[in-house]
């Protein structure tokens, strides 16, 4: 499965006024711990069975089949679209009354255009005789801080297009509720809840999970963490302590710069002091931040033409 990629094209819109896209990605990504959200067993299972189903809604003429959450198809140009599903995002919970567990699927039309398109489509009785709804369109390259059930409720915070703000590159905090009702998914209520600001991420803790993808996949016997608090972020990095401030940019709310770090000073061996350099590299080449499907996206500057991103999830305070 490929791995979603629209904070690495959304810093390259940002950076360029929305006109130039990168030639080449890398992806570090990094997820909030949610509470509403399946144990990772559970999750794992939800995976598998949403990530295998046919889905309609999402193409105009025609339903898709997903297969391990990924599937092409074409749209008369030369290049190949695909659907792609957010699998580290798939809250269950009971939406209709039944008694049953029920899901909600987040999936991402990538066109061969500009447009990323969300979806949310509810699945009933997900892990029995699972029936997908029809696609839900959320709007195009939205990025989706979190999404639960509760209450036969589902509540998805969100970062949608402001005032001025163009398509590529949303700037206000949003909540929206849906609610299930004949046969479909219906947004009730949407509450704005202020501009993006990088002190949105005070108090936070997060995990590494994703250093280079299968490239330099992360040491199992090491965890590194960040946390974020008033202009600092500090944590572990595998072998030491680090600290270090962080500057945002008012104009442009995901964009912020880190540096120097501060490190304590034990000495460990190969191959955790070499992780822990190059993480420590990427850390100090971090240009902006984004929500990526319930994980914290820091994307991180290779060259002009090349973005990496450091992939968390959320930790418990």
């Amino acid at each position: 499965m490929k791995f979603y990629l629209l904070p690495t094209i959304f810093l390259f819109s940002l950076l360029a006024g929305c006109a130039a896209q990168p030639t080449t990605s890398v992806v570090l990504t990094v997820r909030p711990a949610a509470t509403d959200t399946p144990v990772p067993q559970a999750q794992a299972g939800l995976e598998d069975v949403v990530g295998n189903l046919e889905y309609s809604g999402i193409l105009p003429d025609r339903s898709i089949k997903l297969n391990d959450g990924y599937a092409n198809y074409e749209d008369g140009s030369s290049k190949l679209p695909y659907v792609e599903l957010a699998g580290n995002l798939i809250p269950g919970g009971d939406l209709n009354g039944d008694g049953s567990l029920d899901a909600v699927a987040v999936l991402v039309d990538n066109t061969t255009g500009t447009g990323d398109f969300v979806y949310f489509v509810p699945v009933l009785n997900v892990l029995s005789e699972p029936v997908p709804l029809q696609a839900f369109l959320v709007g195009d390259r939205i990025p989706v801080k979190s999404l639960a059930i509760e209450g036969g409720q589902v509540t998805a915070e969100l970062i949608m297009p402001g005032l001025g703000d163009p398509s590529c590159c949303p700037t206000q905090n949003v909540r929206k509720v849906y609610e299930y009702e004949n046969g479909q998914l219906v947004e009730k209520s949407s509450q704005e809840r202020g501009r993006v600001n990088l002190a949105d991420l005070d108090g936070t803790r997060w995990r590494l999970v994703d250093l280079n993808h299968d490239q330099e996949p992360l040491l199992p016997e090491t965890e590194i963490t960040l946390v974020f608090d008033q202009g600092q972020i500090s944590g572990f990095a595998g072998c030491n302590d680090y600290s270090s401030p962080v500057t945002g940019d008012e104009e442009l709310p995901q964009v912020f710069s880190v540096g120097p770090v501060a490190l304590t000073g034990k000495l460990c061996s190969d191959p955790i002091s070499t992780q822990e350099a190059s993480f420590l590299y990427r850390l100090e080449s971090v240009v902006a931040w984004w929500y990526d499907f319930g994980y914290l996206a820091l994307t991180y500057k290779i060259d002009e033409n090349s973005l990496g991103v450091l992939r968390f999830e959320p930790q418990a305070p």
